[in-house]
């Protein structure tokens, strides 16, 4: 039986995903025209999601996995740190806004083209404010449409 004082959580679920409004490495917002009305955004997978929660259960069973093998913690850390984190950005990424381009992946597309992306460490500031967004469960919230 409830209390009619009670407080129901579920009010404050988050949802699945999230529109990222990415900036550049001078931390001005982007936009794919000058008049700054189409912003260059990513839509992501947050803490809330079942994709979020299938990459972390599959970078953990990995590195579980590894220690059970009894690699070396360093070997661990050292090798497969980037490999976890490029995992992450790939099965979080929903999609990138149609405006947004990267030539050098060519024609590829989904998670070929978001490896392109998060691969490349000259626009790594694309991957360090996915990590940042996807990381902090106030930007899944309602009233956090877009960040």
């Amino acid at each position: 039986m409830f209390n009619s004082n009670s407080f129901d959580i579920a009010a404050l679920a988050v949802s699945d995903t999230s529109i990222l409004h990415l900036k550049g490495p001078d931390d001005e917002l982007l936009y794919s025209d000058a008049e700054k009305t189409q912003p260059v955004t990513v839509e992501l997978y947050g803490p809330g999601s079942d994709q979020y929660a299938a990459v972390e259960k599959r970078i953990s069973d990995r590195n579980i996995e590894r220690m059970l093998k009894g690699k070396k913690k360093a070997q661990i850390s050292a090798e497969s740190a980037k490999a976890d984190r490029l995992e992450k950005l790939i099965g979080c990424t929903k999609a990138f806004s149609p405006n947004f381009r990267y030539t050098p992946a060519g024609d590829a597309q989904g998670d070929a083209f978001h490896r392109a992306v998060y691969s490349d460490p000259r626009i790594g500031f694309i991957a360090d404010q996915v990590l940042a967004h996807i990381g902090d469960w106030a930007n899944f919230t309602p009233s956090s449409a877009t960040s």
